[in-house]
């Protein structure tokens, strides 16, 4: 059988989803031309040799796609300078990384884009952020599920943000815009179901993978985050004082990139089972001097999420 020649795709940066390259190297006209392609079983697309889900990845410079009797190569080109501004790919930060819980939120208040600004001022890794979704559908940064006896889920952004201080409860997509100029790593935390599907192309049309995580004290957008998005890194919560009952089993089928530990749960072992299953450990919310000095010295910790980020990215300096 002759070998199939090669063509290569020219992209603009290093990565581009399964579907925009397939329209932009004429295989489909449409999204919709992709979308079947993939559903399809005998004609869906092999990358780099093994089969493609019916979702599509994210594809980097040099893949080979092999479809519709042609085989693709990916050639990707620099970045312009603009893009880049948009969308940096941080340095290889210290470790114990520093995670800004909502924000520095003194004295800007929690959950806010000034929060989150400042927490980069400060000099933190990143910062955690807490999704919801609206009564008129809008996808909002804010921790609470209720204000007053109002439900977050029955109030219009607009009735939400008249109940909060000034600068709560911003748009989701005006957080991630306004923070993918820094070099922030982003910890999306996902509230409640159903947001999986909007937030992560929101998230991707802002930023590369390697800048955010998606975590959840829920399996389902975990579960979800892993099929329709893989290479998203996903972290699965644990609360204070309720260590998960089969937890081993647990991790098996929600399959989390990474393990984010109340504190208290730091001191019951749980840290040395992330370690024998090579899952990094992020712990919440660590807020004493003694208790941070303590985990951004323990090199089973790769994260220390904390409410006062000052603190702790001064004493994580003088450790290293």
């Amino acid at each position: 059988m002759p070998k199939i020649p090669m063509r290569e795709v020219p992209i603009r940066g290093d990565t581009i989803r399964l579907g925009q390259l397939l329209k932009l190297a004429g295989i489909v006209d449409s999204g919709a031309e992709a979308k079947a392609l993939l559903a399809d079983a005998e004609r869906r697309p092999a990358i780099n040799g093994e089969p493609e889900s019916r979702r599509g990845r994210q594809l980097h410079d040099g893949d080979v796609i092999a479809v519709a009797g042609e085989r693709l190569r990916i050639a990707g080109a620099p970045v312009p300078a603009s893009r880049a501004a948009r969308t940096p790919r941080p340095p290889r930060p210290r470790q114990p990384l520093v995670i800004a819980h909502r924000g520095a939120w003194d004295p800007a208040p929690q959950n806010s884009i000034a929060a989150f600004e400042r927490a980069a001022a400060l000099g933190a890794d990143g910062v955690e952020l807490d999704v919801r979704r609206t009564g008129d559908g809008r996808l909002v940064v804010v921790h609470d599920s209720r204000v007053g006896v109002q439900s977050v889920a029955r109030l219009t952004a607009a009735q939400l943000r008249a109940r909060l201080a000034p600068g709560q409860a911003p748009e989701l997509e005006e957080v991630v815009a306004a923070l993918a100029p820094t070099p922030l790593l982003l910890n999306v935390e996902l509230k409640e179901d159903g947001l999986v599907a909007d937030t992560l192309p929101l998230l991707a049309r802002h930023l590369v993978s390697e800048r955010y995580i998606v975590t959840s004290f829920l399996d389902s957008p975990l579960l979800e985050t892993r099929a329709l998005a893989p290479e998203v890194r996903t972290g699965l919560l644990l609360a204070a004082r309720r260590p998960a009952r089969a937890l081993e089993r647990r991790i098996e089928r929600v399959a989390p990139r990474l393990l984010a530990l109340h504190t208290t749960l730091a001191r019951t072992g749980l840290l040395d089972l992330a370690d024998r299953r090579g899952l990094p450990a992020w712990v919440w919310t660590a807020n004493e001097p003694r208790l941070l000095r303590a985990l951004l010295a323990d090199p089973r910790v790769q994260a220390v999420i904390t409410d006062r980020p000052a603190e702790a990215v001064a004493l994580a300096q003088h450790a290293s």
